[in-house]
């Protein structure tokens, strides 16, 4: 995957972008739905975070995987990377994705669950040598984590992604807010372009998402496909038009 064709896109998808209907739907279960606003946006979005069976959230303290474990079985039969965004967790299937916020510094990561731990009092989630270094963490720190519970988040209306950000705790989109750059298999491989963009225009930090499919998210979050996506709206005021040309030579 070459990131210099996401470049292109969004040069493409600048020059395109028209103005855009606010999509709205009648809401069943109220209840369990608030309507939270992206800042700067006019994008309603429906989120659950106010259901505790559905939207895990808690507060602890995070440590990571000394070097020794590295190339060792994890539980779900995987090796143990380093060099790769995962994390352990006591209790949530493996594949969700959890996004991890550092409360001594903001900084946040995003980690895929492919491990069981830690067995240590008080603290919530292990997390990869590669995942700590993004939040700052060379030990233990108390973090906040964020995650939707697969198989608990269901929705009458078709075509809802969950989306996840560096920037903002998951939530649930339309697919018609959203135009998809590209499709991954690896969740590794579209993280790092998606952090190759933030790095490269700052304008797409409140824009771009990791996204999967709630349904396919439901029945397996392992075996998913995840996307790279812009909200409809986003309209940069800067493209990164010198870095696609350097791409290029």
């Amino acid at each position: 995957m070459k990131i210099k064709s996401l470049y292109k896109y969004i040069l493409i998808l600048a020059t395109f972008i028209v103005s855009f209907d606010v999509y709205s739907q009648t809401k069943e279960a109220s209840s369990l739905l608030e309507i939270y606003k992206i800042p700067n946006d006019n994008i309603l979005i429906e989120s659950l975070y106010n259901d505790e069976s559905i939207i895990y959230k808690k507060d602890g303290k995070a440590s990571y995987y000394c070097n020794k474990f590295h190339t060792r079985k994890t539980a779900n039969g995987e090796r143990y990377d380093k060099n790769l965004n995962t994390a352990a967790h006591r209790s949530l299937p493996f594949g969700t994705i959890v996004r991890v916020v550092n409360k001594t510094n903001n900084l946040s990561t995003l980690v895929k669950i492919n491990d069981r731990g830690p067995f240590i009092r008080k603290r919530i989630i292990d997390l990869s040598r590669k995942s700590s270094e993004e939040i700052l963490n060379y030990g233990v720190v108390n973090v906040s984590i964020y995650a939707f519970i697969p198989g608990t988040a269901n929705f009458s209306a078709p075509n809802n992604y969950i989306a996840y950000s560096l920037s903002d705790n998951p939530f649930i989109i339309n697919t018609s807010n959203i135009n998809v750059i590209d499709t991954y298999d690896d969740f590794q491989e579209i993280y790092e372009d998606y952090k190759k963009l933030l790095n490269h225009n700052s304008e797409l930090n409140k824009n771009l998402f990791i996204l999967v499919d709630i349904n396919e998210y439901n029945l397996n979050p392992s075996n998913v496909s995840y996307l790279l996506g812009v909200l409809k709206t986003f309209e940069p005021k800067k493209i990164p038009f010198s870095i696609a040309e350097k791409d290029k030579k």
